[in-house]
């Protein structure tokens, strides 16, 4: 019986905490513990970023430093470890119950664009992005490789527009000074 199989195997190989309480850095540092080692049986190759001394020391770096961490902030250093692994098909599923601005862009060879929103907001569509937060649009699209899994320049121009939305990624970006709200500077 598979079912009966699957339970045998030991937890670090199903991807579930064992049958014991864990605190909440003590389960953030088994998750990240179990991220680093999938990325390591996925991308098998010893020659693989997997297996790099960059990985490890950023893995290293972020266990130390979950017990100062917020949660968005956990979730946001992992998405930004998993991008050192160069691989557009490794990353986190990002929780969409975050806080996210009511406006979905687009990345065009002139700019950041509205391409659509909420209701509330349907007179910026067609808009230019200039500004998020405190920050140019120049300046968040500079910073934002080092958040976003890639094969390629493609995977920013993909996921880019997706993750700019994101309040958890605009405060890590220094865009937001909270999960709340965010000024955003258009030009129609």
């Amino acid at each position: 019986d598979e079912h009966l199989r699957r339970r045998q195997l030991p937890a670090s190989h199903r991807g579930l905490l064992p049958a014991r309480p864990f605190s909440r850095t003590e389960g953030w540092r088994y998750d990240l513990a179990f991220v680093a080692a999938e990325a390591r049986r996925l991308h098998a190759s010893f020659s693989r970023e997997a297996f790099s001394a960059e990985f490890a020391t950023a893995t290293q770096e972020l266990s130390d430093r979950i017990p100062g961490l917020a949660d968005w902030q956990i979730r946001v250093r992992l998405q930004q470890l998993l991008a050192l692994l160069r691989d557009g098909h490794t990353g986190i599923d990002i929780d969409y119950r975050t806080q996210r601005l009511p406006v979905r862009l687009y990345f065009f060879p002139d700019g950041v664009f509205i391409v659509d929103a909420r209701d509330a907001h349907k007179d910026l569509i067609g808009s230019r992005v200039l500004r998020i937060g405190s920050r140019s649009v120049e300046q968040l699209l500079a910073d934002l490789p080092s958040y976003i899994p890639r094969d390629n320049a493609i995977g920013i121009q993909w996921r880019g527009p997706h993750t700019l939305v994101h309040m958890d990624f605009l405060q890590a970006l220094g865009a937001a000074e909270s999960p709340e709200r965010v000024t955003m500077t258009v030009r129609k």
